[in-house]
């Protein structure tokens, strides 16, 4: 009886939380752009981890998720964003191949972004 009450015990304590919840990001959107659509590969990436990744499906749409490591994440192509509509506090990285979410921006559902080559 007394292992059985210790199992549980190491259970209850296995499970328990810290509190902090993983956020998660979620965005879809269109892109506009004459490259093929299987040439184009967007991915969510926080701390310098890939959350996810995808090619456009043929109407050039795309939908990623996933937890998000850090506070904010990035969004990215690897053809370079010529603009984007979507929520004014993203921006689009010197480089042009990342908008950046800040912290607390983890869902965007019309995001419509302009690829060049």
């Amino acid at each position: 009886m007394k292992i059985l009450y210790l199992i549980l015990l190491i259970v209850v304590v296995s499970c328990t939380t810290t509190g902090e919840e993983q956020s998660r990001a979620y965005v879809e959107g269109k892109v506009l752009t004459n490259l093929p659509a299987t040439n184009v590969k967007i991915q969510l990436e926080s701390k310098n981890i890939i959350i996810s990744e995808t090619i456009l499906n043929s109407d050039k749409t795309f939908t990623l998720s996933g937890p998000i490591p850090g506070e904010d994440f990035s969004l990215k192509s690897n053809f370079k964003i010529k603009s984007f509509t979507g929520r004014s506090d993203l921006k689009i990285t010197e480089d042009s191949l990342s908008i950046e979410f800040p912290k607390g921006a983890n869902y965007e559902n019309a995001l419509e972004l302009k690829l060049v080559k």
